[in-house]
């Protein structure tokens, strides 16, 4: 049910507007009664607040993004339960999503998106550096808000399919996929539980790509086929759509979007130095590392104890997860395909 303007979510947080949902969680623009600023609310949909391995993504949400420190990562206020449910504080973001935007122009000019993609490289770095892969990379959790000389600053969004890799804390059941299939890598859709900070460096490559094409690399809508595709083939090369690209631009992403893990950039901080190495030797500014006005400090948020079960939301993300059953129907089309071929 959505709440209304007016209601106090904890007996704090008064809600503004109904911002969007996804298929976890809603989320309100909200102003912090204490504080007296505005903040971002997302509440777990109360229908899935028995969902143990959901419950624990929302909350996995929060602790990952709260301990990255880069003012390229949303910044989570707190989190807790209350009446309402689950619920998480994120600053507010006044803007639109890197989505939205390809939506409106695509393609971006190359020195514009070259620059998106190295303020997520920035960000990506901090959180491998902290041994969290995000597993879900892609255009709709990518916000843009206004940068220090006017131009888009990137916020990574939606920490929720986050694998702390050094932690041994894996959420994710063995033979499920997590993640949006168009920008997962090839291990990723074999077993997203076996992944590692590469599987983000081939997001941002396949990122990049539909940006500076206005294409993405396979042009697939039904799952297995391009589950298939991702696994088994190369893409086009981005010149294919884009003939006037820079072979040295072509380089960086394709190598960000080898199949072989191992020929890819190591770290995101590698890719980072590659892009930015390209921007510098094309007289393109760096896009800045943080923004004019300093984001406020975090706060913990209490939490009010729920009346009944904890409780419910939903979410400006769109995360596909992919069940068991998906998984081997996609394995059983690619071994016929490949029995086919051979």
């Amino acid at each position: 049910m959505e709440l209304e303007p007016g209601h106090l979510v904890a007996g704090r947080f008064r809600v503004v507007r109904f911002l969007g949902e996804g298929a976890v969680s809603a989320v309100y623009e909200a102003v912090d009664d204490v504080r007296g600023q505005h903040v971002a609310v997302k509440l777990l949909h109360r229908e899935l607040s028995q969902n143990t391995e959901i419950v624990q993504r929302f909350e996995r949400e929060a602790e990952a993004a709260s301990r990255i420190g880069s003012e390229h990562i949303v910044l989570v206020h707190g989190a807790g339960a209350s009446p309402e449910g689950r619920f998480i504080v994120l600053e507010y973001l006044d803007g639109g999503t890197l989505a939205d935007l390809l939506r409106k122009r695509r393609p971006l000019p190359v020195e514009e998106a070259a620059s998106l993609v190295v303020q997520l490289l920035a960000g990506l770095s901090k959180a491998h550096a902290l041994g969290i892969v995000h597993r879900d990379l892609k255009p709709a959790n990518l916000f843009l808000v206004p940068g220090p000389q006017g131009g888009p600053f990137l916020k990574i969004l939606d920490f929720g399919a986050s694998k702390l890799t050094n932690a041994g804390q894996a959420l994710t059941r063995t033979g499920a996929m997590v993640g949006t299939p168009m920008y997962m890598s090839p291990e990723q859709i074999r077993s997203s539980d076996k992944v590692d900070p590469r599987t983000d460096v081939y997001a941002a490559g396949v990122i990049l790509y539909e940006s500076v094409t206005g294409k993405v690399p396979f042009d697939v809508r039904n799952a297995v086929e391009l589950a298939f595709r991702v696994v088994s083939q190369d893409p086009p090369p981005p010149e294919t759509h884009l003939p006037s690209l820079d072979p040295e631009l072509s380089a960086v992403i394709r190598r960000a979007m080898s199949r072989d893990p191992d020929a890819r950039f190591q770290t995101a901080a590698e890719m980072h130095e590659a892009l930015c190495a390209w921007l510098q030797k094309h007289g393109i500014p760096l896009p800045p590392e943080t923004r004019a006005a300093p984001a406020a400090a975090p706060t913990v948020v209490p939490t009010a104890t729920p009346r009944a079960a904890p409780a419910a939301s939903r979410s400006v993300r769109l995360v596909v997860v992919i069940g068991l059953g998906a998984l081997l129907l996609v394995a059983a089309v690619v071994l016929a395909l490949y029995v086919g071929v051979g």
